[in-house]
């Protein structure tokens, strides 16, 4: 500091100069925030229409979420096929099936299931919940009698089981309902209840 009638200064010397660009690592980032930066980004959801052609492999306007389309008044007689992901083939494997025909959505029952590794021996119980395998024929289990909302529930081997409170939407007199599995040989790691339109498996 050099003083000044007016207060001390500070002063600074120069002793080298260097003209250039800096070093490139001067504004290199820490390791753990470079690793950030270079994280993907999270991929985009898919829309509805996406996730069913992926589902299906087929055009969406196929299908509908059985899950979240409007029930429809009037019956039909529905049909349950399961089927795998992107190829809707059948399923192949053996499984039960039990369903409640008719239940108030904002008053479910409580419903319990037995499972057993057996196939086919899975109790069930609750509300009017009950075993309709025997009515399986062609691929197909006949569901006679569903509302406008209905219980399913599905058993497979290993004792893996899925379930679904379907809304009715009956595209004539004879609707089929898809249970699609993403894997079927473990039924939990991804499913859709879907309704078909004409003309959707082909038939």
């Amino acid at each position: 500091e050099m003083p000044t009638p007016d207060g001390p200064v500070a002063m600074m010397e120069l002793k080298e100069l260097k003209l250039g660009p800096p070093p490139a690592e001067t504004f290199a980032l820490p390791a753990a925030c470079a690793a950030l930066a270079q994280k993907p980004a999270s991929p985009k959801p898919l829309t509805p229409a996406e996730r069913l052609a992926q589902a299906t492999g087929r055009v969406p306007s196929l299908f509908t979420n059985a899950l979240e389309v409007a029930p429809t008044d009037g019956g039909c007689l529905v049909e349950l096929r399961i089927a795998q992901a992107r190829t809707l083939a059948p399923y192949a494997g053996k499984f039960q099936v039990a369903v409640d025909p008719k239940v108030d959505p904002e008053n479910l029952p409580h419903y319990t299931t037995g499972l057993s590794d057996e196939p086919g021996a899975s109790t069930f119980s609750g509300g009017g919940l009950h075993d309709v395998t025997a009515q399986l024929k062609d691929g197909a289990v006949r569901l006679a009698g569903a509302g406008r909302f209905f219980y399913l529930e599905v058993v497979f081997k290993q004792a893996k089981s899925v379930s679904g409170l379907i809304h009715r939407a009956c595209t004539g007199p004879r609707s089929t309902l898809l249970l699609v599995l993403k894997d079927a040989e473990q039924p939990g790691a991804g499913i859709d209840w879907l309704w078909t339109r004409p003309g959707a498996l082909g038939k």
